[in-house]
């Protein structure tokens, strides 16, 4: 779980007052430390927006607080454990941006592991949109396209490539004029000139059209090597610097107010 904390040392502070304040710590320090996780909780959302590439809501909102108690003078900001949308889960923000957060290569995302047990992604390849890809709103591969892709190659494989299209004997299938075939590293190609045949680069291929209008177009490019990502997302430098900014303020302002309210 990727979490930043904040604590609270109030031993110090305590040497400076009396019996009465000293009583007052524990809450004056609990409603600090909360604010402070506030605060922190919407500069990382700041922060999300300004270096995550049009991020979707869920990814926005997945930051979650666990607040300090009296008792527990630490306050929590985390990614929640996973997201929630109308009764369904996905992975967790914490876990795609991990490789923004940390830098490094990426994971295989669910479309890649769907396709790699259908035999479609060999083992240590990767998919990588091409500018054909159909892109939603936030910049990411279009889902109603990855569904067609997935169910068009996950039930199908054979040499050469795979997919569901009827013709010529092979099973090819088609998705409202849309058919899909992917060329496979490593696997025998038909003959040049097929669909499917040689002289095609390993990618998945979107087939429209039929005849002299017949367009082939790759949409996904099979690649040997992860994605790398440079950090980007100082997740927990951006919530240290927050606390840092505003935690002795709020401390000061929720002391002040425990002891003008305390009762004697």
């Amino acid at each position: 779980m990727l979490k930043v904390s904040f604590a609270s040392d109030i031993d110090r502070l305590a040497l400076t007052l009396n019996d009465f304040g000293r009583r007052q710590l524990p809450f004056a320090a609990k409603e600090a430390l909360n604010a402070a996780a506030i605060l922190a909780k919407q500069s990382l959302q700041a922060e999300m927006l300004r270096v995550v590439d049009r991020p979707k809501p869920w990814t926005i909102n997945s930051l979650y607080i666990m607040k300090a108690t009296k008792t527990r003078l630490e306050s929590n900001v985390h990614f929640k454990d996973r997201w929630d949308s109308g009764g369904k889960s996905g992975v967790p923000a914490g876990v795609y941006l991990q490789s923004q957060i940390a830098g490094g290569p990426r994971g295989q995302k669910s479309h890649e592991k769907a396709l790699a047990r259908a035999g479609v992604l060999p083992p240590g390849y990767f998919l990588v949109p091409t500018k054909h890809a159909d892109l939603d709103a936030n910049g990411n591969m279009n889902a109603g396209q990855i569904v067609k892709i997935v169910s068009s190659l996950q039930a199908f494989s054979e040499v050469g490539f795979a997919g569901n299209w009827k013709g010529k004997g092979r099973s090819l299938g088609k998705r409202k004029d849309e058919h899909y075939f992917a060329v496979v590293p490593g696997r025998g190609q038909g003959r040049r000139g097929e669909i499917g045949g040689g002289g095609l680069p390993p990618a998945i291929y979107k087939v429209t059209g039929a005849g002299t209008g017949r367009l082939v177009l790759p949409v996904l490019a099979i690649v040997r090597q992860s994605p790398n990502y440079r950090p980007t997302f100082d997740f927990y430098g951006v919530a240290m610097r927050s606390a840092a900014d505003h935690f002795p303020r709020l401390m000061g302002q929720a002391l002040e107010h425990a002891l003008r309210t305390a009762r004697p």
